[in-house]
């Protein structure tokens, strides 16, 4: 079969690979955000400020996340990407029971570091796995349903997480065989981590095929460029790119990890008020948006745009920007805000629209490379920037953890139209990236 005739077919477990994989991220996702309801009682227990908590939040996750992602997407370019997800999988899970054992800020921290390690293994490889198990003009669907499970596992880590931290802490601190006594976040964070170690072997019913050439399909094609050259190549393209999606990550993280204590700053609330409506904001308006803008995104390819994912992109930065400033600075009221922020995670889904323009833009012996190298970029600075510029003014430029409203209102009017104007100036060298890739592989 040629490679055009490859990129047309779907393989017959492709569903199957789509649905665990799916399942996979929303494990992902629920170890990855369960800290953004624990913020007040980690700062209590631990006697740690906003700043640190951003930490926590973004710095521990991030870096590690970073660090790991390219040497595990050079492995799973080369190897089994199934192994390398499964071993993903054990990892991150047991770095989340570690973190409800913690007694200290260092541990926590050091817990949150190995989260980032293990969860840096899955999205390179699954989207390369998804990217030759389903034909080209379904490659933004698929992305866009795996990536949906980042909703489905922020919206269980509010709602599970909420209510599983309502009943401990009516029990008051708890003590459980062998770990021992813990305190209510403690035990949400052992629970979250439970279910990965049930489910990672699940992994294995994954067919590992790479559009019918084999594991060594780097080794059979030694002209085709590395990774570094074809990166020098596209610089304007990488740099702008990535600089457009880490600022989407930013007001993302910013917004996700310090919407609920707006909501306990802001309004006075309890966690328990507001947890179940904004997990069923999330699950409800961030599934929509991550198969919707996959879906859309298929559309205006089948319709003629060459470049698809960049006007999705260009439109989710405008929205983004709208849904910000309505939920944080009108401040009419808990419904009010509720409304703008299930506009918010309606258009927030990007991470498989951003996988479906580089999966256009790179051969595809590169491809886990490429994602895993923006990704390292975006989801160390964006998640860095994110929520600890947002902690910063707080604490340091406005001067008081009452005014988390304006400190958000700012982040947002800065970040969603810088991503915008980097989008703009970088459209013409994606554009030119793609073009020579499609080329290359139809044997132009």
């Amino acid at each position: 079969m040629t490679e055009a005739a490859q990129a047309q077919a779907r393989h017959p477990r492709a569903w199957v690979a789509l649905a665990i994989l799916f399942m996979l991220v929303v494990l992902a996702y629920v170890d990855r955000m369960t800290i953004v309801l624990m913020v007040e009682p980690i700062k209590h227990d631990l006697g740690i400020s906003d700043v640190q908590i951003s930490y926590l939040q973004g710095l521990a996750f991030a870096l590690c996340f970073a660090l790991a992602g390219p040497p595990l997407a050079w492995v799973a370019d080369r190897y089994s990407r199934v192994q390398v997800i499964f071993w993903g999988v054990a990892i991150w899970s047991l770095a989340t029971m570690a973190s409800g054992m913690t007694s200290s800020y260092s541990q926590l921290l050091g817990a949150r570091f190995l989260v980032g390690v293990g969860e840096a293994a899955l999205m390179p490889a699954a989207f390369s796995l998804l990217a030759d198990l389903f034909p080209y003009r379904q490659r933004a669907l698929a992305f866009g349903i795996v990536s949906a499970g980042a909703a489905v596992g922020g919206a269980a880590a509010m709602a599970g997480g909420g209510y599983l931290l309502q009943a401990a802490s009516r029990a008051g601190t708890l003590i459980l065989p062998v770990i021992g006594e813990v305190q209510p976040w403690q035990l949400v964070f052992i629970a979250a981590g439970l279910p990965g170690i049930a489910m990672a072997a699940l992994v294995f019913l994954i067919p590992d095929v790479r559009g019918g050439i084999g594991l060594d399909v780097a080794e059979k094609q030694p002209s085709q460029p590395a990774l570094l050259g074809w990166v020098r190549t596209n610089t304007r393209f990488v740099l702008l790119f990535s600089l457009a999606v880490t600022l989407l990550c930013a007001i993302a993280y910013g917004i996700t990890n310090w919407a609920p204590s707006f909501f306990v700053r802001s309004y006075g609330l309890q966690i328990v008020d507001f947890a179940f409506a904004l997990a069923v904001i999330q699950l409800i308006a961030g599934v929509a948006g991550y198969v919707g803008g996959g879906h859309i995104a298929d559309r205006l390819t089948l319709r003629g745009f060459a470049n698809a994912p960049y006007v999705y992109l260009a439109g989710v930065s405008i929205l983004l920007l709208v849904a910000g400033l309505g939920a944080f600075t009108l401040r009419a009221g808990p419904a009010v805000s509720l409304a703008f922020l299930a506009l918010f995670h309606l258009v927030l889904p990007y991470t498989g629209i951003v996988a479906a323009e580089l999966q256009l833009a790179a051969p595809r012996h590169l491809r886990a490379q490429v994602i895993a190298l923006v990704t390292a970029i975006y989801t160390l600075f964006g998640m860095v920037i994110g929520p600890t510029s947002i902690a910063w003014l707080t604490e340091h430029a406005l001067g008081d953890a009452g005014q988390l409203a304006t400190a958000l209102t700012i982040a947002t009017a800065t970040f969603c139209p810088l991503a915008l104007l980097s989008l703009l100036l970088s459209r013409k060298a994606a554009s030119t990236a793609i073009a020579t890739t499609r080329a290359v592989e139809n044997g132009r």
